[in-house]
């Protein structure tokens, strides 16, 4: 039998935590491919059992919706399995705005959830690196541009999950200058809070401007349709920049029972040489998550 098959077999049986997990993968395998036999499967498995329908009935039905309708996210993007990936770019010798520069980019986080905690109902077994899930923390990192190996001046974009069952996330914002002093930004979780399974489009831009004697720094940060604007350090970029890394971090930089590698999918990544402002970012999120194509200087 097809795999769908086997699933809605299955899907009576199995915990409330596994099906979760099951109807997604049959709402990916559906877009593929779905016969008039297995679809009449699956209504099956939603009639009514006597006075009530199944407790499970909504998730086939989400699932079903899934297969059907298109899904709000871009057509290409990099897949980040969570364990032994990310981008490595090539090492950027001079920054080459180094009062200015902006990032923005689309990003759906997968959480990173072990589905056979709930071994009581299952008969499958996981081996034993799976069940340490639990124990560590899941905190990644969406960029990490770092002048040395041995955690050197530089700017980070990281996550945070507010609590270990749940799937939204704090954004954190580091800065580290030459002297090795960080800044860090969290911004309220009422305004900017990021949901694993949805795209978001985030945006970052640090500008820092000399007014007489003194200086100012600042960072614009848009998330969707939120805007953030707050007093930042500016990073230094005064040394190369050897290993710069897009969803990860340095070795040097792993805290001990944290998971700091990226589990998702990334659209198109965008640096910028100027500090765009809350309108242009969200212009360029207007364009939506389709667009990979490059922007002309005017």
């Amino acid at each position: 039998p097809l795999m769908v098959d086997l699933v809605m077999d299955l899907f009576p049986c199995i915990s409330d935590n596994v099906q979760e997990h099951a109807g997604k993968f049959m709402e990916t395998l559906g877009r593929y491919s779905l016969s008039v036999a297995q679809l009449k499967h699956m209504f099956r498995l939603v009639h009514s059992r006597g006075e009530y329908r199944p407790s499970y009935t909504w998730r086939l039905l989400h699932a079903l919706q899934g297969m059907v309708s298109d899904e709000r996210g871009p057509r290409h993007f990099f897949v980040f399995e969570g364990t032994n990936s990310g981008l490595k770019l090539p090492p950027i010798v001079k920054w080459p705005a180094p009062r200015v520069f902006t990032v923005c980019l689309w990003l759906k986080i997968t959480p990173q959830i072990d589905v056979y905690s709930d071994s009581a109902n299952l008969t499958l077994h996981a081996p034993s690196s799976v069940h340490a899930l639990s124990d560590v923390e899941y905190n990644p990192y969406v960029m990490c541009f770092r002048t040395s190996s041995t955690a050197g001046p530089g700017f980070e974009i990281s996550l945070e999950q507010t609590s270990k069952t749940s799937g939204n996330y704090k954004l954190v914002i580091r800065t580290v200058s030459d002297s090795g002093e960080k800044s860090v930004f969290i911004p309220d979780t009422k305004k900017v809070m990021l949901t694993d399974g949805d795209w978001h489009f985030l945006g970052v831009s640090m500008c820092e401007t000399f007014n007489g004697f003194s200086k100012k720094s600042e960072a614009c940060i848009v998330l969707d349709t939120a805007f953030v604007r707050t007093p930042l350090a500016f990073p230094s970029f005064n040394e190369p920049i050897m290993e710069p890394l897009i969803g990860d971090c340095l070795e040097s930089l792993k805290p001990p029972n944290v998971n700091t590698t990226l589990r998702g999918q990334m659209g198109a990544f965008y640096m910028f040489m100027d500090a765009l402002n809350d309108v242009q970012l969200r212009a360029i999120y207007d364009l939506g998550p389709d667009y990979f194509y490059c922007f002309e200087s005017f």
